[in-house]
């Protein structure tokens, strides 16, 4: 994984996809973007970071997985996410 945008479409989108198919993962990204002001384009690792933050308190997130549930997947995130500086 290179980049990441690659790490949200090719890790965190299909991960939600199982989770809540792939029009309920869109709109998830869709919202936490807005609401960590994270760009398609440009994005900055600060930007990732509040990306995942933001997804892992969605309330459909958290309603599905529960606390423990949703910050598990945000330690695999940043887990992909430390190996893209490596």
């Amino acid at each position: 994984m290179g980049s990441l945008s690659h790490l949200i479409d090719e890790l965190i989108k299909p991960e939600l996809e199982n989770f809540f198919g792939p029009a309920m993962a869109s709109r998830i990204i869709i919202s936490a973007r807005a609401k960590s002001n994270a760009p398609i384009v440009g994005m900055t690792k600060d930007h990732f970071q509040g990306l995942i933050e933001a997804i892992i308190v969605d309330d459909r997130v958290q309603g599905l997985l529960g606390s423990a549930g949703a910050h598990e997947r945000k330690r695999h995130w940043e887990k992909a996410l430390r190996s893209l500086e490596i």
